[in-house]
């Protein structure tokens, strides 16, 4: 099965694919992660998008799918997969339609998590990561053990640029204007399923699972 999570940066998209992860042997792809970790290891595709981001253009459709057809190929479709941050677009999502009609793959379910724009600013401006593994934590809501120190590796916890408040309500505009269509690209193909994302995290889990 392939789920896909859809939801503005904040929603909680990767912290419940995370638990998903740890409890219930989901697999997790996420194109972000995956475009860090490119440029991190200096790859050429890192480098190619790291000269795309620094120069402030978006990563173009293309590239952005060669990288998810690649997680997506290199993992077992019959798996429970997570699709986090991929697609981005309408056009991008016609290219994961192609391949998964291509695959004749029809196990997919389509989670969208709603949330407001104010918690959206609370949850970004608290959100903490860790350098070496990724994880993120949350001042507030995702405290690690101790502070300033993630749990798995004991790196040391960084807020990125783009949680940093100045940056947060770009990046609110620009999913609001290039992503958020696709919520109504999906409810139009009577596709999508709808969790309220300011539940308690368990209760949002569950709900979540209930699709599974």
């Amino acid at each position: 099965m392939l789920m896909i999570f859809l939801g503005a940066p904040g929603s909680g998209k990767g912290t419940i694919s995370n638990i998903l992860v740890e409890k219930n042997n989901f697999l997790h792809i996420s194109t972000g992660d995956i475009f860090r970790n490119q440029i991190r290891l200096k790859t050429e595709l890192g480098n190619k998008l790291k000269n795309l981001i620094e120069g402030g253009n978006l990563v173009d459709d293309k590239t952005t799918w060669e990288v998810a057809k690649t997680a997506l190929e290199e993992n077992d479709l019959n798996r429970n997969l997570i699709l986090d941050g991929y697609p981005r677009n309408i056009n991008q999502a016609k290219y994961l339609n192609d391949y998964l009609i291509e695959k004749n793959f029809e196990d997919i379910k389509i989670i969208y998590y709603e949330v407001s724009e104010k918690m959206l600013m609370q949850r970004l401006s608290g959100r903490m990561m860790c350098p070496k593994c990724g994880k993120s934590y949350h001042k507030i809501n995702l405290k690690p053990k101790i502070e300033g120190k993630c749990d798995l590796d004991n790196g040391n916890l960084y807020q990125r640029e783009d949680d940093k408040s100045d940056n947060i309500l770009i990046r609110l505009k620009a999913y609001g204007d290039v992503t958020e269509p696709l919520v109504e690209y999906y409810k139009n193909k009577n596709e999508l399923i709808i969790i309220n994302g300011e539940l308690p995290l368990e209760k949002i889990v569950e709900e979540t699972l209930k699709h599974s």
